[in-house]
């Protein structure tokens, strides 16, 4: 009966009490709870592991897309810092990037149409060509497939179509979700605008002297897809300002914390996209859907 019994497992109540060292979270909120720890205690590919359960779970919840969100961009290095980077290169390129990068004359096109019937290849010491295969860029189209996630994720699924919800979350995930959603929207802008420039054949340029500061234009060989660059250059400039509101919306950042200095260089880059571009008031990624974070 003995050998029975332990062969069994030891049966009781119908449960097999050696199963308790296996257990693992099974609820939503066990879920959340054990993802969280993890994330806590570094181990981002486990928290992701337990909030890609959790959203098969409930994919509605926003609480879980807003974790998962964060838990996919701490596993793969996107956070302010990246996005920081990316938004420099743009507005003050590394030398060592520009000098060799710069077209020279015998590479120029037949017929090159600019924004704003700029000529950048006429006033050298203005204009930068700007590399778009930079390692600051080079390292977000890399994680694009991670991006886009996070983006149908919090930007879609929950900024902008479960407002009422989200606000209902307790604040520590209301503040995560607008940093989630920051990063996301300029980030996805920024891999766009590389791809438009390679499919289009396109170079970026940078131009120093401009009555309006820095500003962004790109240079094609048609009109076509000149324009579509001009529209990247626009889309990129609504992409940064709503990440501001969001960065805005987590709190009033003081003047040296990160996210003040993501602020700042994400305004450059709002301003020089749209600077010598005629853009027309273009709507943002998504539509501010929080206000201040209350207490």
């Amino acid at each position: 009966m003995l050998l029975i019994l332990l062969g069994g497992g030891l049966l009781i109540g119908g449960c097999n009490v050696f199963d308790f060292a296996n257990s693992s979270p099974e609820t939503v909120d066990a879920l959340l709870d054990s993802a969280r720890s993890a994330l806590a205690a570094g181990n981002s590919s486990r928290a992701v592991r337990l909030l890609e359960q959790a959203f098969k779970k409930d994919s509605t919840d926003v609480r879980v897309r807003v974790e998962l969100g964060n838990a996919l961009h701490t596993d793969r290095g996107l956070d302010i810092f990246a996005l920081r980077s990316a938004g420099k290169h743009l507005v003050i390129p590394a030398d060592s990037a520009i000098s060799s990068r710069v077209p020279s004359s015998g590479s120029t096109p037949k017929r090159t149409v600019c924004t704003d019937e700029a000529q950048p290849r006429q006033a050298p010491n203005r204009y930068t060509a700007v590399p778009l295969d930079a390692e600051p860029l080079r390292f977000l189209s890399a994680r694009r497939t991670v991006v886009e996630r996070v983006h149908d994720l919090v930007v879609e699924g929950v900024l902008r179509r479960r407002t009422e919800a989200f606000m209902d979350t307790r604040i520590a995930t209301r503040r995560k979700g607008l940093l989630v959603g920051a990063v996301t929207t300029a980030a996805k802008q920024l891999i766009d605008v590389q791809e438009v420039f390679e499919e289009t054949g396109g170079t970026l340029f940078l131009d120093r002297g401009a009555e309006q500061g820095r500003a962004l234009l790109a240079c094609t060989e048609t009109e076509e897809a000149l324009r579509r660059s001009n529209r990247a250059l626009c889309t990129l400039g609504g992409a940064t300002r709503q990440a501001i509101r969001w960065l805005r919306d987590r709190q009033q950042p003081s003047e040296d914390s990160q996210e003040a200095v993501l602020i700042d260089r994400l305004q450059s880059v709002t301003s020089a996209a749209s600077a010598r571009t005629a853009c027309s008031k273009s709507p943002s990624v998504a539509r501010p859907a929080t206000t201040s974070a209350p207490n």
